[in-house]
Order: C-alpha cells, then sequence, then structure tokens
C-alpha cells in the first residue's frame, strides 16, 4: 500500500475512532475490516487502509509499563516515584498511550526525559549554568568565515536473520548524498563511488539512493563506500554575504499535507510570534528564537503514526529535531518566509548519527540553515555562540541525503516506506510487502579538513 497524504484528512467512523483513542487497537483493526467489508467510497477506503496501518504500528512503538518505567527512572533518579511519573504525563512531557486499555509509554521515554531534565531545571530555577565548552568544529569555521572537509562512508543495510528469504525478488534502497544547489559555495560536491554490491542504480532524486532490485540469497547484505566533500561557510548575526535566494519554488511557501498544515492555531501562534516583524531574516530568528526556548527535544514514535506533526510539536511543546524542523519550515510558510526541509547524518567523533534540519530564503543573503533541535540544547547549555550560529549557519560535519520531505524514490518503492516522509538509514521490500525494521551499519572511514 502507498499511502497519499491526502488520505490523512478524511476523518474516521466515530466507532473507529473511539476504539483508537481508547487504545483497543485489535477491536479497532477488526472493525476497519468490516468496514472495508463493506466497499466504502474511494477517500475513506483509504483512510481506513491508512488507519490499519498506524493501528498495527502504534502497540509496538508503546511497549513500557508505569514499572517498567519507574525502574528505568530509578536508574539515573533514584529518588523518583509514582508521582513524579504523574507530573511529566500532565505537563506532556512524556509520551503515553492506552494500549488495550493499558497504560503504555513510549519505548524511549525514560530517555527523553533524562535528556533535557536537568538543564531545564536550572533553567527554570534560574541557577547559574556551567561555562560552556566550546566546540573546536564551529570554533574553527567561525574564526575562517569557512571549512571543507572529505569525508568516506560504509554504508550497509540487510535484512535481519528472520527475515532472509531465498530465492525471493528483493528491493533495497541505501541513502547517498545530495548535491546542494541551493548553497553558492557548493556545500556538497565531488561524489565518488569507491564499491558497492553489483547492479546498484544511483538516482538524483530530491531523496537520493543507490538502489539495488535482485533475488535475496541467504547471509546477503547490500553496502556502498563513497566519498564527498562537504563545504560551508558562516553566516553572522547580518545575514553575511548578499547572494540573492535562487531557486525559490512555489512549493516553498505552500502547505504540504498531512504534516506542513496552516491549521487555525498555527496561524494563531505565527501571529503572535512574529509579531509586527516584516524581515525575513528576523522573522525566520523569532521563530527560530520561539521553538528553541519552548519546544523540549524528545525521541519520537514513528512518523507514520503522528497525524500532523508541526501541529502536535506546537500543541505538545516537543518533539525530535525533525519535528522540530518541521514545526519551524509551517510557521516560516504561514508568515511568509519560504522554507525547505533537509535531512541525513551528522559525521562526528567518529560516528554517523541521523538528525534533521530546516533551510530558509532571506533575502538578500540566500538559502541560510536553521537547526532548532541543536539550538535548543546549545540554549539550554546557556551556549549564546552556539545557539546563534544554528540559527542561520551549517557545520560541514553532516551530509544531506534529503533536499525535501515526503518525496519518492527513484525507483519508488511499491509498498509503504517504514519511513514514508525521510531517509536515512534505507528501506526494504519484498515483492509482497515491506520489512520495518532492518539490519543497517554505518560507518565513518574518514573526514578530514580540505
Amino acid at each position: 500500500m502507498i499511502i497519499r497524504p491526502e488520505a490523512y484528512l478524511c476523518a474516521l467512523p466515530e466507532g473507529i475512532e473511539t476504539l483508537k483513542f481508547a487504545g483497543y487497537f485489535d477491536r479497532e483493526r477488526a472493525l476497519i475490516r468490516e468496514w472495508l467489508a463493506r466497499s466504502p467510497d474511494a477517500a475513506l477506503r483509504e483512510r481506513l487502509e491508512l488507519e490499519d496501518e498506524i493501528a498495527a504500528r502504534m502497540p509496538l512503538e508503546f511497549t513500557v509499563t508505569r514499572e517498567t518505567l519507574l525502574e528505568l527512572l530509578h536508574v539515573q533518579a533514584p529518588e523518583a516515584t509514582n508521582a513524579d511519573i504523574d507530573r511529566v504525563m500532565s505537563d506532556g512531557r512524556a509520551d503515553w498511550r492506552l494500549v488495550n486499555g493499558e497504560l503504555r509509554f513510549h519505548e524511549d521515554c525514560a530517555d527523553s526525559l533524562f535528556l533535557n531534565a536537568m538543564r531545564t531545571l536550572r533553567h527554570q530555577e534560574n541557577t547559574p549554568l556551567p561555562t560552556p565548552t566550546p566546540d573546536p568544529a564551529l570554533t574553527k569555521l567561525l574564526e575562517t568565515g569557512s571549512r571543507k572537509m572529505c569525508h568516506r562512508i560504509r554504508h550497509t543495510i540487510a535484512p535481519r536473520p528472520g527475515d532472509m528469504r531465498d530465492g525471493q525478488p528483493i528491493l533495497v534502497h541505501i541513502p547517498l548524498p545530495r548535491t546542494d544547489a541551493l548553497s553558492p559555495d557548493g556545500a556538497q560536491t565531488n561524489l565518488v563511488i569507491h564499491d558497492m554490491t553489483p547492479g546498484g542504480y544511483v538516482s538524483d532524486a530530491l531523496q537520493r539512493t543507490v538502489s539495488f532490485e535482485t533475488v535475496c540469497r541467504i547471509g546477503m547484505r547490500f553496502f556502498v563506500d563513497y566519498s564527498f566533500d562537504a563545504a560551508q561557510i558562516y553566516h553572522p548575526a547580518d545575514g553575511g554575504i548578499e547572494v540573492p535566494c535562487p531557486n525559490v519554488q512555489p512549493s516553498d511557501l505552500a502547505e504540504q499535507f498531512p504534516h506542513i498544515r496552516f491549521t487555525p492555531y498555527l496561524r494563531a501562534l505565527c501571529r503572535e510570534i512574529v509579531g509586527d516583524e516584516t524581515r525575513p531574516l528576523y522573522i525566520a530568528r523569532r521563530i527560530y528564537d520561539y521553538i528553541t526556548k519552548n519546544v523540549a527535544y524528545s525521541y519520537m514514535r514513528n512518523y507514520l503514526c503522528i497525524e500532523s506533526i508541526a501541529e502536535f510539536a506546537a500543541l505538545n511543546r516537543r518533539g525530535d529535531c525533525g519535528v522540530q524542523a518541521l514545526l519551524f519550515i509551517t510557521l516560516c510558510r504561514i508568515a511568509g518566509v519560504p522554507a525547505r526541509w533537509q535531512s541525513g547524518m551528522t559525521l562526528k567523533n567518529g560516528r554517523v548519527g541521523s538528525h534533521d534540519w530546516a533551510r530558509y530564503c532571506a533575502d538578500p543573503y540566500g538559502w541560510l540553515y536553521a537547526d532548532p533541535a541543536r539550538g535548543g540544547s546549545s540554549w539550554l547549555d546557556g551556549d549564546t555562540v552556539r545557539h546563534d550560529f544554528y540559527a542561520r549557519s551549517s557545520d560541514p560535519q553532516r551530509m544531506a541525503t534529503c533536499d525535501a520531505f515526503q518525496t519518492d524514490f527513484d525507483p519508488p518503492k511499491r509498498h509503504t516506506r517504514s519511513d514514508p516522509y525521510d531517509n536515512q538509514i534505507g528501506e526494504i521490500e519484498y515483492a509482497d510487502g515491506p520489512l520495518y525494521q532492518i539490519d543497517c551499519k554505518r560507518e565513518l572511514l574518514e573526514s578530514a579538513d580540505l
């Protein structure tokens, strides 16, 4: 099943909606099948098929009982009590649902609560923050105004042993770095593929991949070994070098269902944040400041299980890097500032990690960066230099694989993607359906200044 964004816009029948929010997902799926058997109209059928997919995934996302959560909290906070759990449930910091009538927390709930808890508390109590430790990578970029690096990565994915199907057709996608057309300094160039599984097809889609369409053999793995150059310039407080915004498209100012929606609440919030400001650079800065100071970083459930991500972030005041980036993009577009999604990987300290951020266009300075997640952690640490940096600039220790949110691969997948919106790990599917869990290894083989 391929999910169209419009599927989210159709309401659910009342009985299904009731079971959904009561957390009786097995009964919800049974009722969905009854409705589908009645041959509903095309729009409702599409919504029901999407809801069936969400209801299948939700119990897998929320697996932690209250008792287990308290045990996990005790690892770092022995004094934690059930009253503390009640408090974080009430103030929105805990991600919880009822699953078949029983309270369950998201599998990463404890880690999310610990992530910013002490730093947030210090801000609330106005206690002195420790002197921030300088980031050597940013220090060099700030001092010289630009930096260029070469990175080499080996990315390997495969079905898990229990999902190996000998002799079955298989389609595999592994992300590759995009060529960044938005930056005048050529942020990503000189992609060289040193080695890969035979038969790979390299696309130039907005979510760029190398794909393999072949027959599965027991024990086989798919890999690509590549290098590329990454360059960045620093944009100081006034925006820096004046470069007219190239390649602004109508889509950079438009809604994109289901997650970039100009809802009445987000329109009202945008008016309150922006006030009487009319300059794009400063509109974007007001939005960035609001998000970094009000939306707490939190690990998230699969994005498929959230029906309007930007509004979720604003209402719940929490979200991971992608959720915060989507809120920034949505508010910018509402305010008339062109904004785009960008995502990929961070390449620091010998490690590869997934990350999402945003781009926005502010004449006369061209396409700038905004990384609310990095900015939020910097603000909580009291690091005003890093907080200011991530409002306009980025560093060359990252790789963009996606220049758009919610767009097809080339060649497209035939079934629902594990992540229908983004791609940093890779995707695998057989003829009869996708694999939602795969083995993945990303290695940073080399990283050096040029």
